[in-house]
């Protein structure tokens, strides 16, 4: 995979991924189910070589807050670690 952007929600969801509480098939799946149909695994998106995650509100603060200075792992977001790319945040001046 070469390019993942990937909305920012406001308890720090990505993805479709609404829990840091994955299970470890998570980390090794391609794809996963979700709403609606299939989602990528968090293991497909760190495995792209460009990850952006767009943030956009006053909403979405706190969840940026939490990876920028204080990660403990506690939601999806923080938990994007590319293998081997590149992981890049865009957010307006509310965020």
């Amino acid at each position: 995979m070469v390019e993942v952007l990937l909305g920012l929600d406001e308890d720090g969801g990505v993805g479709g991924l609404a829990s840091a509480d994955l299970p470890e098939s998570e980390q090794t799946a391609i794809v996963r189910p979700c709403s609606g149909g299939v989602g990528l695994s968090l293991g497909m998106i760190n495995a792209s070589r460009f990850t952006a995650v767009l943030g956009v509100g006053s909403s979405k603060r706190g969840a940026l807050s939490r990876v920028a200075f204080r990660p403990e792992l506690s939601s999806p977001v923080e938990l994007l670690r590319p293998y081997a790319g590149e992981l890049r945040f865009y957010v307006d001046s509310d965020a």
